[in-house]
């Protein structure tokens, strides 16, 4: 074992696993050798009996000696003289002694590293990573602690039950989650005690990362304005097609007339800010600017609806819209990735969570029943 460099204590770092596995190659070592029980305290330096001679003590004695010495130059070949932990034991006097100073030295490392551990658990957040990414940082600490509190329970001759420490992954992961999964975090909340396993949990943080994505591919197509250049052009579930305020409309209902909206612009109705006679130099003209990490949407406000009330920022199909109030939205998740939105007067706004909407809008000639 002494000549595989990469076996012996102190060669590298010095881990709690590293240590166990050189303690219990050793202890073979020393049963080999028939010197175990010098090291673990089992035989001890024999005292003379009454009716022994001395010269037969003498050799007991020698014997034992011969043991002792046999088992400390073991240990000692199997750790690196250059290493502190060799520094600290080389002059210990017995075996026994000798294995305990290693240990203790050890474990009272080990407690030091334990606080670092935990210190480092307690600031582990997901931020900007992937639930699997997050997760797996996360487990590697957590597994770190747990060893070495099996090594402080074995040092102290109490009986270790992971138990608390698997709860402490599962409450600990759910809790370092970002604000993207504070609705899928309340769903967790309410489950059972018995649900909260950290592969379970991780499962289904995963399964609603995915959804998230999946859903974010739609909404962050939405939100892009059309060009505007007096000539009125809307694509989307309903379509308008004409010059100026005339023109016709079609869709799920049918609607012929003048425009009923107002002018984001001048804010007067009857007519949208392409049309605008007083505002003509500022048409307004979409488009969607791609920068090094974000996508900003420039997207235009051709009406509102209940004036004073609600803002509906939308695109140029009519397929999507922007609003701040979730009161009047449905189901309601959030998204993985804000988007950055440009809205009146080039004020910048943040789209956070997508929801669904069903309404009627009612004009001069009829009602057009609007889906979600």
């Amino acid at each position: 074992m002494s000549d595989e460099r990469n076996q012996r204590l102190g060669d590298g770092e010095v881990s709690i696993e590293v240590y166990q596995n050189w303690a219990a190659l050793v202890q073979l070592l020393l049963e080999e050798k028939n010197v175990w029980d010098v090291v673990a305290g089992g035989s001890v330096k024999p005292p003379k009996n009454e009716k022994e001679s001395d010269d037969a003590y003498k050799i007991r004695v020698k014997n034992w000696v011969d043991d002792d010495r046999t088992a400390r130059i073991l240990m000692l070949r199997n750790i690196n003289v250059r290493s502190a932990i060799f520094t600290n034991v080389n002059k210990t006097k017995d075996a026994h002694t000798l294995w305990k100073q290693i240990e203790s030295q050890f474990i009272a490392q080990n407690k030091g590293h334990l606080y670092t551990m935990y210190s480092q658990l307690l600031t582990i957040k997901q931020d900007d990573d992937s639930v699997l990414k997050y997760s797996n940082r996360l487990k590697n600490v957590v597994t770190d602690i747990d060893t070495a509190l099996q090594a402080l329970a074995l040092d102290e001759e109490r009986e270790y039950d992971d138990w608390v420490i698997q709860k402490l992954l599962a409450v600990s992961f759910v809790a370092g989650l970002n604000e993207t999964f504070d609705s899928h975090k309340a769903v967790v909340a309410s489950n059972d005690d018995k649900a909260w396993d950290f592969d379970q949990l991780v499962k289904g943080a995963l399964n609603y990362e995915n959804v998230a994505k999946s859903k974010s591919v739609e909404v962050g197509q939405a939100l892009v304005a059309g060009n505007h250049r007096g000539y009125g052009t809307f694509r989307g579930r309903g379509r308008f097609n004409g010059r100026g305020g005339n023109g016709g409309y079609r869709g799920r209902g049918h609607y012929s007339g003048d425009y009923r909206g107002n002018c984001y612009k001048c804010h007067k109705p009857g007519h949208i800010a392409a049309n605008c006679q007083e505002q003509r130099s500022n048409i307004a003209e979409g488009n969607v600017a791609e920068e090094e990490e974000e996508v900003i949407h420039e997207a235009l406000v051709s009406s509102h609806i209940n004036p004073g009330s609600t803002y509906w920022i939308v695109d140029s199909g009519c397929t999507h819209h922007m609003t701040d109030d979730l009161s009047i939205l449905a189901n309601i998740h959030p998204l993985p990735t804000p988007q950055l939105v440009r809205g009146i007067g080039g004020k910048v706004l943040k789209a956070t969570m997508s929801g669904s909407i069903e309404g009627r809008l009612v004009t001069g000639d009829g009602n057009c029943q609007l889906g979600n």
